[in-house]
């Protein structure tokens, strides 16, 4: 698999806010949110581990995937500021 960069980054602080990470592709995005996620139930958690497994697989675009790790991102209150 080729790993298909974002145009920009997202940064969000995981593990406490002392650890931000640095997201810059579709798939380390389904990796932190498989892995390191806080909340893994909420709407947003759902729809971006679909979208990023989808632009994976060619079915959507990186940049949906991106929007959708950026909603998860707010609604479980780890993106950066």
């Amino acid at each position: 698999m080729q790993v298909q960069y974002w145009d920009a980054p997202v940064e969000v602080n995981l593990e406490g806010r002392d650890h931000r990470r640095t997201i810059t592709a579709t798939c380390f995005a389904c990796e932190c949110l498989l892995t390191l996620w806080p909340n893994r139930y909420g709407p947003a958690y759902r729809a971006a581990v679909t979208t990023c497994v989808k632009a994976m697989r060619g079915e959507k675009d990186q940049m949906a995937a991106r929007t959708a790790f950026i909603r998860a991102a707010q609604e479980a209150d780890v993106l950066a500021r």
